[in-house]
C-alpha cells in the first residue's frame, strides 16, 4: 500500500512535468523497496510511473532482485533533469556495482543515465567512452537510438564530423529496421542537426531545424522547453528580437511552473541579452549576473559560464569600459580551454582582440585576432571570423588605414549577409558608426547597410549624414527611403535636404515621405513643443513675426526661431505650408480643438 501510495504520487508529479519534486517519493519508493520483499507483479507496479519512456523496456525483464536497482536509475534520471548529475553520479555508480555488468535492459539503462551524468558533467571522452562500450551490447531499438543520439551530440562538442557521420548513418539503419522509433529518431535528430548549424554559425538553418523539431506532436515537455531556448537564442542571433522575447519568456515560464532548474541558466542568459539588444541594458545585466551567479553555485558547470561571461564582457565593451570587458572575455578563454571548447574560446579570442582595440593596444589585439581566424577556418567556424574582420576594421579606422578598413569591412559585411549574424552587426554597430559611413561611401552592400541602420534607428543618423552626398544616386535613393522610415526630428531634417536633391528620384522618394509623414502626424502634435503649437496658431491667422512676438510676450528674433523649429520638424519650406497643416490639424483632431 505504501509503494502505490508512492508511485501514484509519482505518477502525478510526472504527468504535469515537476520532475524535481518528483523526486521525493520516487526516493521514497527506492527506501521502501529495500525493507519488503516484492514480487515481480508488484516490482512492475512500482515502475509503471505515469507511461514515463524510460521505463516501458524494463516491464517484461525485471525481477525482484533488480527492482531497486530501477528505481535508484529512475531517481538518477530525475537528478540530472534538475541540474544535480554529482548527486546522480553517486547513485549511478552504487548501482553499476551492484548490476555487476550484467548484458540485460536495466544495466543498458543505468550505463546510458551514467553517460548522460558524464556529458552534463563536461567528461566528453569518458561520456563517449561509456556509449561505444554499450553500443556493443546486444540493446533494443530504443535504447540504441538514443545511445547513438546522446554519442552524436558529444561528438559535435568535441568537434568529430567523422564520428557524428558514423552516428548517423547507424541511426539511419535502426530506422529502416524498425519503424516504431521514428518518432525517437526524429526528435534527437533535430537537436543533434540544430547543433551542429549553431556550431558553423548557420542560424538560419539551426532555426529552421528547431522549429521542425517543435512541430512534434509527441514532444515531451522537457525537450519543448530545450528547443524553444535554443530557438529563442537563434532568433536572437538572426536580429528578430521581437519572435525571440516572447519565445525565451514563455520558457521562463515554464521553467518557473514546472521547476526545470536545467534549463534556467542558460534561459536567464539568452533573456539578458534580448534586454541589452532591444534597449533595456540595466534588466538585461541583472538576468546575465542571475545566470552568472546561478552557475558559479554548481560545482559542474563550467560549461555554462562561458555564455554569460562573453554577454558581460561584451556589454562592457559597449559601455566604453574595455578594461572590464577585457578581465571577462579573459575568464571565458581561461574557461573554455580547461573544458577543450574549441568555438567559446574562439569567440573569446576575437573579443580580447576588440577590447585590446578599445585600449589602443593594436599589436598585442593582432594576435588574438591571428589565433582567432587560424581557428575560424581550421574548424569551420563562421560566426567568430565575421568578428575579426569587422574589429580589423575598426582598428584599421582608429590607425587611420583607410584600405585595410575598406578590406576587412567589406569581408565582414558579405559575410554577415550571407549566413544572417545581424545580431552581433547590429549592436557593435552601435559603437562602430563610422564603419558604416566608410561601407556606404565605397558601396559596400548597401541594401544591407540600410537594413541595419534602420534598425539602428536614431542614433545611425550620424552614419548616414556624410553619406547624402554619395556620387550614386541610387544609394541615396535608398537613403531617403531609409529617413522615412526612422520618424524623427533629426530624420526629418535630413529628408528636406534631400528633396532638393540632382536625382528625380532621389527628390520623389524623398518628398513622398515627407508627405506621409506629414498625414501621420496631422492628428499628433508630439513632434512640437508647447509654445511651437502657440506660434503655428498665430501663423495659421496670416499674422506677422512681430505681430506674432507681440500677442505672445517674446522677441521677434524668438519668433523666428520657433517658426525654424517648425519648419524643420515638420519638413514645411513656406507659411502656406503651415497654414494647411494647421488648418487640417483643427479639423480632423477634436481633442486639440478642445
Amino acid at each position: 500500500a505504501t509503494s502505490q501510495l508512492h508511485n501514484s504520487s509519482y505518477a502525478a508529479y510526472v504527468k504535469s512535468g515537476a520532475h524535481k519534486v518528483a523526486v521525493l517519493p520516487c526516493r521514497a519508493a527506492v527506501e521502501n523497496a529495500k525493507k519488503i520483499k516484492v514480487n515481480e507483479a508488484e516490482g512492475k507496479g512500482l515502475l509503471h510511473c505515469g507511461e514515463y519512456n524510460i521505463l516501458s523496456d524494463w516491464l517484461d525483464r525485471l525481477g525482484k532482485d533488480h527492482v531497486s536497482a530501477a528505481l535508484n536509475i529512475l531517481d538518477a534520471r530525475l537528478l540530472i533533469e534538475n541540474g544535480k548529475p554529482r548527486e546522480a553520479l553517486v547513485i549511478l555508480a552504487r548501482t553499476k556495482k551492484d548490476l555487476q555488468g550484467e548484458d540485460i535492459t536495466i544495466n543498458h539503462d543505468c550505463s546510458l543515465a551514467y553517460a548522460k551524468c558524464m556529458r552534463e558533467l563536461n567528461r566528453l571522452n569518458k561520456a563517449v567512452e561509456e556509449l561505444e562500450r554499450l553500443l556493443e551490447m546486444q540493446l533494443n531499438p530504443q535504447t540504441r537510438v538514443e545511445a547513438l543520439q546522446l554519442l552524436a551530440i558529444n561528438y559535435c562538442s568535441l568537434l568529430n564530423d567523422e564520428g557524428m557521420q558514423r552516428c548517423t548513418r547507424q541511426v539511419n539503419e535502426v530506422r529502416l529496421e524498425n519503424v516504431n522509433v521514428e518518432d525517437e529518431i526524429q526528435i534527437a535528430s533535430m537537436i543533434s542537426i540544430s547543433m551542429k548549424y549553431f556550431r558553423q554559425g548557420l542560424f538560419e538553418l539551426a532555426c529552421d531545424s528547431l522549429e521542425q523539431g517543435l512541430n512534434h506532436p509527441r514532444l515531451p515537455l522537457s525537450q519543448r522547453i530545450l528547443l524553444e531556448n535554443n530557438l529563442a537564442s537563434g532568433l536572437m542571433l538572426l536580429g528578430r528580437y521581437e519572435e525571440a522575447i516572447t519565445l525565451a519568456s514563455s520558457c521562463l515560464r515554464k521553467i518557473e511552473k514546472d521547476r526545470f532548474e536545467k534549463y534556467l541558466r542558460s534561459t536567464l542568459d539568452t533573456f539578458g541579452c534580448l534586454l541589452i539588444a532591444t534597449g533595456e541594458t540595466d534588466a538585461g545585466e541583472e538576468y546575465l549576473r542571475k545566470s552568472l551567479s546561478a552557475t558559479l553555485q554548481l560545482s559542474y558547470g563550467h560549461i555554462d559560464e562561458c555564455p554569460p561571461r562573453c554577454h558581460l564582457g561584451t556589454l562592457a565593451r559597449r559601455s566604453e569600459n574595455p578594461a572590464q570587458a577585457y578581465k571577462e572575455h579573459l575568464k571565458l578563454v581561461i574557461s573554455a580551454k580547461k573544458l577543450h571548447e574549441v568555438l567559446d574560446e574562439t569567440i573569446g579570442e576575437a573579443n580580447l582582440g576588440a577590447d585590446l582595440v578599445r585600449l589602443g593596444n593594436f599589436a598585442e589585439a593582432e594576435k588574438h585576432f591571428i589565433k582567432a581566424a587560424r581557428y575560424s577556418k581550421m574548424y569551420n567556424f563562421r560566426y567568430p571570423l565575421t568578428h575579426v574582420y569587422f574589429h580589423r576594421a575598426w582598428a584599421a579606422i582608429l590607425k587611420d588605414d583607410e584600405k585595410k578598413a575598406v578590406r576587412n569591412i567589406k569581408l565582414s559585411l558579405r559575410q554577415a549577409k550571407k549566413y544572417q549574424h545581424n545580431h552581433f552587426i547590429i549592436q557593435e554597430g552601435k559603437i562602430s558608426l563610422p564603419l558604416f559611413t566608410l561601407a556606404l561611401r565605397h558601396a559596400i552592400e548597401p541594401d544591407y547597410v540600410c537594413w541595419i541602420l534602420e534598425k539602428l534607428g536614431e542614433i545611425a543618423l550620424p552614419a548616414i549624414e556624410p553619406a547624402l552626398n554619395h556620387e550614386s544616386a541610387e544609394i541615396r535613393n535608398k537613403l531617403a527611403a531609409l529617413l522615412g522610415g526612422v520618424h524623427t526630428t533629426g530624420s526629418l531634417t535630413l529628408l528636406r535636404r534631400m528633396r532638393n536633391d540632382n536625382d528625380e528620384r532621389v527628390k520623389k522618394t524623398a518628398r513622398s515621405f515627407l508627405t506621409i509623414i506629414r498625414k501621420k502626424n496631422q492628428t499628433s502634435i508630439d513632434l512640437l513643443t508647447r509654445r511651437e503649437m502657440e506660434v503655428l496658431k498665430w501663423v495659421s491667422t496670416g499674422a506677422t513675426n512681430s505681430q506674432i512676438g507681440v500677442n505672445l510676450f517674446i522677441s521677434e528674433s524668438t519668433v523666428k526661431t520657433h517658426i525654424a523649429g517648425i519648419f524643420r520638424k515638420l519638413g514645411f519650406t513656406s507659411r502656406i505650408e503651415a497654414v494647411l497643416y494647421y488648418q487640417e490639424l483643427q479639423r480632423k483632431d477634436t481633442t486639440f480643438q478642445e
